[in-house]
């Protein structure tokens, strides 16, 4: 099945629980850095993943992107119920 843009969303969100960086996150979840990239850049405009600064490319998500992880996980699990 087709991943939609909200599921690679949720999985940039997912791998950067704990704090990483752009290139594990195109590694973990087998994407394109580029399509990465750009995941990234809208995330961070949504203020859902934030880049740390004090260390070089390291990418954490927000409060506010754990709350959308968190959504998005419940939706899931309620639309494969069925």
């Amino acid at each position: 099945m087709p991943r939609t843009k909200l599921d690679l969303f949720a999985q940039v969100l997912e791998k950067a629980r704990n704090e990483t960086t752009e290139e594990n996150i195109a590694a973990q979840t087998n994407l394109l850095r580029e399509l990465v990239s750009d995941s990234i850049s809208i995330l961070t405009d949504l203020n859902l993943l934030t880049e740390k600064h004090n260390s070089p490319a390291s990418l954490l998500t927000t409060q506010r992107g754990l709350e959308f992880l968190h959504d998005y996980q419940e939706l899931t699990e309620k639309l494969t119920a069925k």
